[in-house]
């Protein structure tokens, strides 16, 4: 876990260093590209990647949940999966990083939810 101003990722001698302009970029640019189980990928243009999921809560602490596909992509590779939390949005916010969440910090329960979708329809 990392806390700082400018977040940095390592991995295997690369650093890996994004900004918040880049982040909002990236996820917008990655979520209307595709449906990949998380929000989106460093790379430095070889295979190797980073799969990153950002998660935002309005206080301190609470509570976050992983879809089916982001807890499947979380556990394989889990070394390149990276849980990026923002924490605070009420007051100051600030961030937590987690590599490989599923087994290092974090403790994950399975909930089975039951969802109602409101849509509006018409005839045309």
């Amino acid at each position: 876990m990392q806390k700082d101003s400018s977040p940095e990722l390592q991995r295997n001698g690369t650093l890996f260093r994004f900004s918040t302009v880049c982040l909002n970029f990236r996820i917008a640019k990655e979520r209307t590209e595709r449906v990949s189980g998380y929000d989106f990928r460093l790379t430095t243009g070889g295979a190797d990647y980073l799969a990153i999921e950002v998660k935002g809560m309005r206080g301190r602490t609470g509570s976050l949940l992983l879809t089916p596909r982001e807890y499947e992509l979380a556990a394989n590779p889990k070394e390149h999966f990276y849980l990026f939390v923002v924490k605070n949005f009420r007051e100051s916010p600030f961030h937590e990083i987690y590599q490989d969440p599923l087994s290092r910090g974090l403790r994950f329960t399975r909930k089975e939810l039951i969802a109602v979708q409101v849509c509006w329809f018409t005839n045309v």
